[in-house]
């Protein structure tokens, strides 16, 4: 059998680590650094898995079954296109964990406050009862969530880096909070940045969509919900209504909120409300 190759330790490698022997899988590691993070704990607790520090040989990696790469590191490097030339899949911890995901997964990425609202729609679905468990780029590595009891939900901060080496993701719920020029030195471009974040509404249930950020639409013609600061006109969109020198948060016709009541101050956290609401509505949590 084929070994599978994890290509950088740390948290995510770790996890990698550990998800892939629980699959009795065959397993390498891989680091460019001397002592890279993570690595007194493999060889205290794996003493028997071989791993190759230092300068690394490209042609070694065409005899993997698989190689799952940290998210720090770019999967078009050219130490890696022997391997992608002969077949090889290249894979990250979140492809990983969607493959053995069994409770439904909430994703949220954008260039800004996405660990805010990952954090706030956590918090609203413990608050209607639900079982939820919160990491992937925030808190505990996504894989390492599978160790725990079966959840109602998981709920995911995805990064760019994480989303481009994601295939299967199938979301229940989705939403790119913005997009701005950030990683370009990674992605290469503005459009190669988009294409990594438009990922996570692939094949997702329900994708909800900032009405302000045209560069996080979806390459749909329908959406469940949306946010953003103009007054909603239905009750498939949420944005804030200025009623007597008042402003609140709406969905529809409703005033649900005033911005006055927030615990979290600021425009900008006004906007975060508003998209954790309208993935709350998209999953018909109780308001």
């Amino acid at each position: 059998m084929k070994p599978t190759y994890i290509l950088g330790l740390g948290p995510s490698g770790l996890s990698a680590l550990r998800h892939c022997l629980q699959l009795n899988l065959s397993v390498e590691v891989f680091d460019t650094r001397q002592a890279p993070p993570g690595l007194q704990e493999l060889q205290s607790h794996h003493p028997n898995i071989r791993v190759h520090l230092g300068p690394l040989n490209a042609h070694v990696f065409v005899n993997a079954a698989q190689i799952v790469i940290s998210p720090g590191l770019d999967p078009h490097d050219p130490l890696l296109m022997p391997a992608r030339a002969a077949g090889v899949p290249i894979i990250g911890d979140i492809e990983l964990f969607v493959r053995a995901a069994r409770a439904p997964i909430i994703g949220i990425t954008g260039t800004n406050a996405k660990g805010t609202v990952t954090t706030l729609i956590g918090a609203m679905l413990e608050a209607c009862g639900k079982r939820v468990l919160v990491g992937g780029n925030i808190g505990i590595p996504a894989l390492d969530l599978l160790l725990a009891p079966l959840p109602d939900y998981y709920v995911l901060e995805l990064s760019s880096f994480q989303l481009n080496t994601t295939q299967s993701l199938c979301a229940l719920a989705s939403v790119i909070l913005n997009i701005s020029e950030d990683h370009l030195d990674r992605h290469g471009s503005m459009s190669a940045y988009r294409a990594a974040k438009h990922v996570i509404y692939q094949n997702a249930t329900h994708c909800i969509v900032n009405r302000d950020d045209a560069q996080a639409w979806p390459e749909l013609s329908e959406h469940a919900f949306s946010f953003g600061q103009s007054a909603p006109l239905n009750d498939t969109e949420w944005g804030l209504r200025c009623v007597m020198g008042d402003t609140f948060l709406a969905r529809g016709h409703i005033n649900f909120l005033s911005v006055k009541d927030l615990a979290i101050k600021g425009l900008h956290n006004a906007l975060n409300a508003l998209a954790a609401l309208a993935l709350g509505s998209a999953l018909n949590l109780d308001p």
